[in-house]
């Protein structure tokens, strides 16, 4: 399991405890606040780590020229250009 899996897992674990103990009268909500705000920033940075994987991949596809399309405008013009230097022959 990579490490942000298990940080996320961990601070999943965390909340759920400091929640416990706070319903049980044993913790202060400030607790289970700090509980929740690190359960939080754990989600989102595996979030982050997963849209950066994402674009990862995608970069060297796009640079390697996937994907790419000419424009309708630019085939045009592409197109009469050839048309001139043809007739110019």
């Amino acid at each position: 399991m990579p490490l942000i899996k298990k940080i996320a897992a961990i601070s999943e674990q965390y909340y759920d405890l400091a929640q416990a103990r706070y319903r049980g009268g044993t913790d202060r909500f400030l607790t289970l606040l700090d509980a929740q705000r690190t359960l939080y920033a754990a989600q989102r940075q595996r979030v982050t780590d997963m849209l950066a994987k994402q674009s990862n991949l995608i970069t060297p596809y796009k640079v390697l020229g996937g994907g790419w399309r000419e424009t309708s405008a630019v085939a045009q013009r592409s197109l009469r250009y050839q048309n001139d230097v043809a007739s110019c022959a």
